[in-house]
């Protein structure tokens, strides 16, 4: 009854700090992780941006101060949210009268709504969070992206049954493995081939690191074997590379044994659309030098024209 008064917190030993410091750790990731996923919703809903840098400043203050008045860990609540909305709030000032209504219940009104049936709360919550859910969104993620939508119901199931906190860490472990499997086996596709069958595009649409480097290097592989088995040789390996925006030391070293494996095999190959950052680090690790300045270039014409032009010195040769 009454507000609270602002004292230090305690910890009494280490040991009890160590005891809390993983629940501590997931309780604040939960909580700005749906702080931050309320605001998204809403700044797309009524059209302003959320700048996630500022949103943690604001967390890491709220929770700060929270900590000397023994206050619960401080996070945004969509029901609440929902209700303000519905009820016409529009400014932050909304937030401040509430401060003040709920003060004055601390402090006065403690008695009389102690009682109040949570039935009446919970009637209320639907009401607003109702026209929150977006049923037209399931099949849209059935044709875009149904990775997305298995997550979605997963993570709602997981709610009902095990709970709102086990149901939410549910959807950010699944998200989090569907990010990570992505980011380990990107596509690497075959480009139409152009007239000169002899020469194989490879599309690489992300960015190259230890993760993925080994995945590259069998899709290629694979392609030449494809290759082959049509009885029709790669002269040149082309790589389009408008989707790597950066690479690593590992991406390197796989970069450098097709390079290698290419030559040994009589087999070119050139880079096409390297970004000027990827280029620096192929510059700094010496790579530039084993492929040669003269097997990069700025489009897939210039590329596969390069390949033609070859071909007709071997031919005027022999």
């Amino acid at each position: 009854e009454g507000l609270p008064r602002p004292s230090l917190p305690r910890i009494d030993s280490i040991d009890t700090l160590l005891k809390l410091m993983p629940g501590v750790v997931v309780l604040t990731f939960v909580s700005f992780v749906s702080s931050y996923a309320i605001a998204t919703k809403f700044a797309e809903r009524y059209g302003y941006s959320v700048d996630a840098n500022q949103e943690l400043v604001a967390f890491g203050i709220a929770q700060t101060v929270g900590a000397f008045f023994g206050s619960f860990c401080i996070s945004a609540s969509l029901s609440r949210t929902a209700i303000n909305v519905e009820a016409g709030a529009n400014t932050h000032l909304a937030s401040f009268f509430n401060a003040g209504l709920i003060a004055a219940c601390l402090l006065f009104m403690t008695k009389a709504i102690y009682f109040l049936p949570e039935a009446t709360l919970a009637a209320v919550v639907i009401m607003a969070v109702y026209n929150l859910i977006e049923i037209n969104l399931i099949p849209v993620l059935w044709r875009s992206s149904r990775s997305d939508l298995v997550i979605m119901i997963l993570t709602f199931l997981g709610t009902l049954g095990i709970g709102i906190l086990p149901g939410l860490l549910l959807g950010m472990g699944l998200s989090v493995a569907v990010v990570l499997y992505m980011s380990a086996y990107p596509r690497f596709d075959e480009l139409p081939r152009p007239a000169d069958e002899s020469i194989l595009i490879v599309e690489m649409e992300a960015s190259l690191f230890f993760g993925n480097a080994p995945h590259l290097k069998a899709r290629i592989k694979e392609m030449i074997a494809k290759r082959e088995a049509e009885r029709q040789s790669v002269g040149t390996l082309i790589l389009e590379c408008t989707g790597v925006m950066r690479v690593d030391s590992t991406s390197i070293r796989a970069l450098a044994e097709l390079v290698d494996d290419g030559r040994a095999k009589g087999r070119r190959v050139l880079f096409v659309h390297v970004r000027p950052q990827v280029y620096q680090v192929l510059m700094s690790s010496g790579l530039m030098l084993k492929i040669g300045v003269e097997a990069v270039y700025d489009t897939l014409d210039q590329a596969t024209a390069s390949c033609s032009d070859i071909a007709n010195i071997v031919r005027t040769e022999v």
